[in-house]
């Protein structure tokens, strides 16, 4: 048995496709420390892992942080530096007793990737958006005039007094993104993954981490049964969507077939109006069960709804918002998956007449067939799972 320690960014989307995996490695007899924030205690700690969390040293990049910066991601990038500098002291101090054998963490948070260099742990990273290589970020990257501000001035000093206290080897905000591990879990497969060619040996593609969820939902599924099926979510942080919904209620009103929104628990709705009755909208609805019905799936482009989406050969209509939700929409069209809308600019026409475009041509149907395939075939958490056990046992002969 191994000691393992986790280290994951507070978020819904990066915590989700580690639960199955680390539920995995607690079945296979591994000892799991896993670190995040007090919110999501209870989803963790029913894997059988040790939770652990930050404090409130990580309280800068909660989720209302978060969205003040959702179009300024330089602001972003200071937020995460400045809790990662704040929360090295309190984590190495209540590790100072403890001896991991390696650890997991989130590819985008470097606060994990700096711990595992100060301890000297053998690294394995967990990345719930497509890898980014060093060729896609400078693809990626901005024009110079556009991030050289006072900002991101500060956010290098602060990267400097990090490297500089703990004698790392990270120099360049570049490496935010494309610090390599000793070995990376990409959550999806190789098919869909861009450029998959530029990646070493080291980056698996394990698709979507899928698993059946301990959650009892009172859903009316005999109401999908025989019908044509559309489906809603703009995700867990993205989800305050009035005029959006609205737009959907007037677009799909004369729809022959059944329509589900799931707005969110924060959403008030009683400002959804004159909704039609063959919708069901709701605060919650279990995603992966009612993606088994689904014809069309209507998402922002977070990851991990595209991958479930895909994992059921769903096509998408994608209306991608921020962060890498314009890079994986870009991507669901090249392979006729799904056909992408300017958020920004959606009507009730426009809407109505994209759903009926998904619906009438096989093409779509076809491109989310082909990547579904692709997603179910590559492995999944048992495939990770198994690759660390030869990572441990590559370790092991190393060591001797």
């Amino acid at each position: 048995m191994s000691k393992v320690l986790v280290i994951n960014f507070p978020a819904e989307g990066h915590i989700n496709p580690t639960i199955a995996l680390v539920k995995e490695l607690v079945d296979r007899g591994e000892e799991v420390i896993y670190y995040c924030e007090e919110e999501y205690r209870s989803k963790l700690q029913n894997t059988g892992v040790e939770f652990r969390n930050y404090k409130d040293y990580l309280k800068e990049i909660r989720l209302q942080n978060r969205m003040k910066d959702m179009f300024n991601p330089v602001q972003m990038i200071y937020r995460f530096l400045n809790a990662t500098e704040k929360a090295l002291p309190f984590l190495l101090e209540e590790m100072s007793c403890e001896k991991f054998d390696y650890i997991i963490y989130d590819q985008h948070f470097l606060l994990g990737r700096i711990l595992a260099e100060i301890l000297q742990l053998p690294t394995i990273a967990s990345c719930t958006t497509f890898a980014i290589s060093k060729e896609m970020v400078a693809e990626l990257s901005a024009p110079k005039s556009k991030v050289d501000s006072a900002l991101y001035k500060e956010c290098q000093k602060i990267l400097d007094r990090i490297r500089n206290r703990y004698r790392l080897q990270i120099t360049s905000m570049k490496q935010l993104f494309y610090y390599e591990s000793a070995m990376t879990f990409v959550f999806t497969s190789e098919y869909f993954q861009p450029h998959a060619e530029q990646f070493h040996s080291n980056v698996k593609f394990i698709g979507p981490s899928i698993i059946a969820r301990e959650e009892r939902v009172e859903f009316p599924f005999d109401k999908l049964i025989g019908k044509e099926v559309i489906y809603l979510s703009m995700g867990t942080e993205l989800n305050q969507q009035i005029e959006l919904y609205n737009t959907c209620f007037r677009a799909l009103e004369e729809f022959d077939g059944v329509v589900v929104i799931s707005v969110g628990k924060d959403t008030d709705m009683t400002k959804l109006t004159n909704i039609p009755s063959h919708f069901i909208v709701r605060p919650y609805v279990p995603q992966l069960e009612v993606l088994k019905y689904t014809n069309v799936f209507i998402t922002h482009g977070g990851m991990n709804s595209v991958n479930e989406g895909l994992y059921y050969d769903t096509p998408l209509l994608v209306l991608p918002i921020t962060n890498d939700q314009p890079l994986v929409a870009k991507r669901v069209e090249e392979l006729n998956a799904g056909i992408v809308l300017d958020y920004q600019n959606i009507t009730p026409a426009a809407l109505q007449k994209a759903v009926s475009h998904l619906l009438n041509n096989k093409i779509y149907k076809e491109g989310s067939r082909t990547v579904g395939l692709s997603l179910r075939k590559a492995g999944g958490y048992q495939k990770a799972v198994d690759e660390i056990m030869k990572f441990k046992k590559e370790m092991l002969s190393r060591s001797f």
